[in-house]
């Protein structure tokens, strides 16, 4: 495994490759067939959601494996379709455009995500807020960049959050229909914080659904693995071509949050692609953290909000939640600094010895 595929937080972005049929996934070469003891393995490699998706699929004979595969890529175009602010057409792009006041249906899908999506801004006291959209237009950041005045700044945050979106309750007798309403006229929903993991839960429920005994998927450096165990490469934030520890994934997802890759240079000056959604500031860079969750939705959308709440609030949180584990590349002094929970014991294998290494309690 090299190290160009580790994980990072790659936001979920620009309109994915249109999917190619089967047939012609096949005869473009982006499936290659393996046979595994047991079985057969399936390998593909495609644009999604912005980035590059690949997917490693074990099926008791190579047409199912197929079959598997292709069942996991539709699965994720369809949540592209309907989460991506990139595109005009989805539905989360409808429900921003929607006037102040009006209630929008929505599917059970993008309801329920979206309900999932404020217990975490609850959780991490508004560090995880996908309602930020306005603070991105405010800084430019899909147009490059720009440094936005104070009062554009201000104005961007004074209503965007999660408190500005209204959700209807399932138990509505009179709303049986799943709905939205915007309050304020600035709020707008952003998917990358929390897609990149939907769309993973999606793929791997449809890969059950079809039989797959085991599959590894990673979605622009956000991995799900089912059914069998891999090596997880970490890397130096500092230089992501260089891989400083591995962690042992047998069940579950593993996402990065940090700003090596996707900051962005403003009027000379490196920002973040990650803001506070309470101050519309780009968060101070303290390296890369690193969550392990038992679902992709948990890792990718804590990987956002701790990295908002910084190291200590993020170790003090992550104690409080079973079956969540947490990693700490901190590359604020010249000695690179690990902090490790507990959790990890035995299935983290350092790659540099000259990692300085705590274990958090």
């Amino acid at each position: 495994m090299s190290p160009t595929s580790l994980p990072s937080n790659r936001s979920t972005g620009r309109p994915g490759i249109a999917l190619a049929c089967l047939l012609g996934a096949l005869a473009l070469g982006a499936l290659s067939p393996e046979p595994t003891r047991g079985g057969s393995r399936v390998e593909r490699q495609l644009g999604m959601m912005g980035t590059a998706l690949t997917v490693s699929v074990e099926h008791e004979d190579r047409r199912q494996a197929l079959l598997s595969s292709e069942a996991a890529v539709v699965e994720l175009e369809r949540v592209e379709s309907r989460l991506s602010t990139w595109r005009e057409t989805s539905e989360l792009s409808r429900l921003n455009r929607a006037p102040v006041g009006e209630r929008v249906s929505l599917t059970p899908e993008l309801h329920g995500e979206l309900t999932r999506a404020r217990e975490f801004w609850e959780l991490t006291d508004g560090a995880f807020d996908p309602t930020v959209g306005s603070t991105l237009r405010a800084w430019a950041i899909r147009e490059g960049g720009q440094l936005p005045t104070p009062s554009e700044r201000s104005a961007a945050v004074v209503t965007a959050s999660f408190d500005s979106l209204r959700l209807s309750e399932h138990a509505e007798a009179s709303a049986p229909q799943p709905w939205a309403e915007r309050l304020a006229e600035n709020l707008r929903l952003e998917e990358g914080g929390f897609g990149k993991g939907i769309g993973l839960d999606r793929a791997k429920a449809a890969l059950l659904a079809s039989g797959a005994h085991s599959a590894r998927l990673d979605l622009g450096g956000q991995v799900l693995v089912y059914g069998r165990t891999e090596e997880i490469l970490l890397a130096d934030p500092r230089d992501r071509s260089v891989a400083l520890l591995s962690v042992s994934l047998s069940s579950g997802s593993i996402a990065t949050s940090g700003n090596s890759e996707r900051s962005v240079e403003i009027e000379g000056q490196r920002v973040s692609h990650i803001f506070h959604p309470r101050t519309g500031e780009p968060v101070a860079d303290f390296g890369s953290l690193t969550v392990i969750a038992s679902d992709a939705f948990t890792a990718d959308a804590l990987s956002t909000g701790l990295y908002v709440l910084g190291p200590k609030r993020a170790l003090e949180l992550v104690h409080t939640l079973d079956g969540v584990e947490l990693i700490i590349l901190d590359t604020r002094n010249s000695t690179l600094h690990a902090t490790l929970t507990e959790g990890l014991r035995g299935r983290v294998t350092l790659l540099d010895p000259a990692i300085e290494v705590a274990w958090a309690f």
